[in-house]
């Protein structure tokens, strides 16, 4: 996970999966960020996988704003959520996506028409999955090494009780040597 919070300063990755007048669904690793964005109603099937080297303000994939109105963002921490219209720009009935390294004024000479569509967007920081994703392995790892001292310690593998003496039981819960619950 680690080389994943690494590899998102060095690129930008986006796999895209929508649907004409359907769904919009955009996961993005971008300067230690994770994004998830979510529409409805989007206007056309752009599925697929963006991928660049980043520079500043450098994006590639759907060209989306927000609305400047009927929109709502929270940012604290880091994570940042907001959901609202964003505007769509279009050409020929086609979403227009971001070419790598495409200037700006180039894009917006293709846009010819827009469309509104209704969403959200979730940031989280990538140190954060990172955490989240280590807690299983973590208790896992825990557990062994607690497994492993109790059976060099010959004790009872259920609740911890010294089996010195009765090799053959735990008089505490029941369980046979060998025998986790």
């Amino acid at each position: 996970m680690a080389a994943a919070w690494f590899w998102s300063y060095q690129r930008y990755d986006s796999p895209t999966f929508s649907r004409a007048n359907g769904l919009f669904l955009q996961l993005t690793s971008w300067h230690g960020d994770v994004v998830l964005d979510y529409f409805k109603n989007w206007p056309d099937d752009c599925t697929g996988y963006y991928t660049s080297s980043p520079s500043h303000g450098d994006n590639i994939g759907p060209l989306f704003f927000d609305s400047p109105t009927n929109n709502t963002r929270w940012e604290k921490f880091g994570f940042s959520f907001s959901t609202g219209d964003s505007v769509v720009q279009m050409a020929g009935g086609k979403t227009i996506c971001f070419l790598h390294d495409e200037p700006e004024i180039d894009l917006q000479a293709r846009a010819n028409s827009w469309r509104v569509v209704d969403g959200f967007e979730i940031t989280v920081p990538d140190s954060f999955v990172c955490g989240i994703l280590a807690i299983v392995p973590a208790i896992m790892a825990y557990r062994w090494r607690e497994l492993r001292r109790r059976r060099l310690m010959r004790l009872c593998l259920n609740c911890g009780y010294d089996l010195r003496a009765t090799p053959d039981h735990c008089p505490e819960c029941g369980a046979m040597p060998g025998e986790t619950h």
